[in-house]
């Protein structure tokens, strides 16, 4: 769906060295909408599509991260629309949980890279997450 709209990353093969290119033309009127979708989810303050715009910016720009916000939103409308369920926001403490793992994982993942022998013992807030 995302290709046909026209918000899928586009991807350029030759020689076997891959680069990204240009997304697809798709559906200029879903284009249009999509886009002006993402830029007011982005300016909602505390969205998930903030979020994610937030994390993609230093990588992509503004203009891609927010292609990619438009490419996102169309995935969760996707998602709805086949398993006709509602929206449900992720929930933030979670995210914000599941972020910190991930970096303490990439941390011991790099001194362990280094010849460093590393054992660690969570806090007690991330060892037992509070049940509510």
């Amino acid at each position: 769906m995302t290709s046909w709209a026209g918000v899928c990353s586009g991807s350029h093969e030759s020689a076997g060295v891959s680069t990204s290119d240009r997304c697809a033309k798709g559906n200029y009127v879903l284009r249009r909408v999509l886009s002006q979708v993402a830029w007011a989810a982005i300016a909602a303050k505390g969205s998930e599509a903030q979020r994610r715009y937030r994390r993609w910016l230093p990588r992509l720009g503004p203009q891609k991260a927010a292609w990619a916000v438009a490419h996102y939103i169309l995935r969760v409308i996707w998602h709805m629309l086949h398993n006709d369920e509602p929206y449900r926001a992720p929930d933030p403490a979670s995210l914000d949980q599941h972020l910190v793992l991930l970096k303490a994982k990439r941390v011991i993942a790099q001194l362990r890279k280094l010849g460093y022998t590393v054992s660690l013992t969570p806090p007690a807030a991330l060892a037992h997450p509070a049940t509510g």
